[in-house]
């Protein structure tokens, strides 16, 4: 499961986004009109200072809550966000979507009690067809509340152009250009020659090892690019390609290179949860050892770039792959992320 975002806590919710896009009464203010209840829960509808929303109690599983049918079309892409509180304390709460091909998270957020927390995300289909959308929490002992959801629909066309416009907006900028004498009295005709030495914007590539030998990869890649990760080079099974013999010379090389060129780094990764991707030797392991050999691995990796990446990647793709999970526990993510934390508190970390 990714990590739960941490958001902002407001005493009232925003506005639906989208309007709601294709929800059924996403405001609430229609009872329970399009809502039903999921699982064994018990639900209600509820008014508070003026704001409706929709509540379940009386849960005996996580996956007990409320749900509203859609049918989801594969050629689509999809955002959705919805408000959140509990009752009582701070509790992760997810957005879910059963679907005909399975289950679909859409995003998670710690929630609180006592004010509103935003749970914003997205999700694609593998398969057209009937989808359901419910909360879980895997504590049960709280009501789960929600309020002002939307689900909004783009096509790959709208996507693009809802990017191409954030671009104009966010990235670009006009600029005035006055040529003038040295009295500042304006020189009619003047050719002008513009050079840019610095992007100010941090757009980013990943590097290959190839760079380290390839001076004209070196000069194209350093005139462009702010940012950088490795490609493969820093994953256990690059650098420990066998049992107790680690090998960091690539990533410290490359690492060098994007110092001296002003770069910066994200490290990718430390663990991988797809087992087709792991040091060959990792998939032997009893679950004792596995957590032996990981613990190994993480102290090994962040202890050696300490203060030297943006940002690490601590678990690339849990949320399709599960190897960790299932040979060490649920919780086997967590307590990479809450380790790497320990060893290096300046670096944010990331699920990629």
């Amino acid at each position: 499961m990714p990590a739960a975002q941490r958001p902002m806590c407001l005493k009232n919710p925003y506005k639906p986004q989208y309007g709601g896009g294709i929800v059924v009464n996403p405001e609430l203010n229609h009872g329970l009109s399009g809502w039903s209840t999921f699982g064994g829960a018990k639900i209600e509808h509820r008014v508070s200072g003026g704001n409706s929303f929709i509540v379940a109690h009386s849960r005996s599983q996580p996956f007990d809550s409320f749900s509203q049918n859609f049918d989801l079309q594969n050629d689509k892409l999809y955002t959705f966000s919805a408000w959140i509180q509990v009752s009582d304390g701070n509790v992760p709460v997810t957005a879910v979507f059963k679907t005909t091909s399975g289950f679909k998270q859409a995003g998670a957020v710690i929630a609180e009690s006592g004010c509103w927390s935003m749970l914003k995300g997205g999700l694609t289909v593998d398969v057209s067809g009937p989808s359901k959308l419910y909360f879980e929490s895997n504590n049960t002992s709280v009501e789960i509340w929600v309020d002002n959801i939307s689900l909004r629909p783009f096509t790959k066309e709208e996507w693009r152009s809802h990017q191409d416009q954030s671009i104009e907006k966010t990235r670009k900028g006009k600029v005035r250009i006055q040529a003038v004498d040295a009295n500042g009295k304006s020189l009619a005709g003047a050719k002008i020659s513009i050079k840019q030495k610095q992007l100010s914007f941090p757009l980013g590539s990943a590097i290959s090892k190839q760079i380290l030998t390839n001076t004209a990869y070196q000069n194209w890649f350093a005139s462009r690019f702010r940012v950088t990760t490795f490609e493969n080079e820093l994953k256990w099974a690059s650098t420990e390609p066998s049992q107790g013999k680690e090998d960091y010379s690539v990533p410290d090389a490359m690492l060098q290179f994007a110092k001296q060129h002003g770069i910066a780094v994200r490290g990718h990764n430390i663990f991988w949860d797809d087992p087709r991707y792991l040091p060959y030797w990792v998939n032997s392991l009893s679950p004792s050892q596995l957590q032996e050999a990981a613990e190994k691995r993480i102290t090994s990796a962040v202890t050696r770039y300490i203060g030297q990446f943006i940002a690490w990647d601590v678990v690339n793709e849990n949320m399709h792959f599960s190897f960790y999970e299932s040979k060490l526990g649920s919780d086997a993510s967590a307590v990479f992320y809450k380790r790497a934390h320990q060893l290096d508190k300046t670096t944010h970390m990331f699920l990629n």
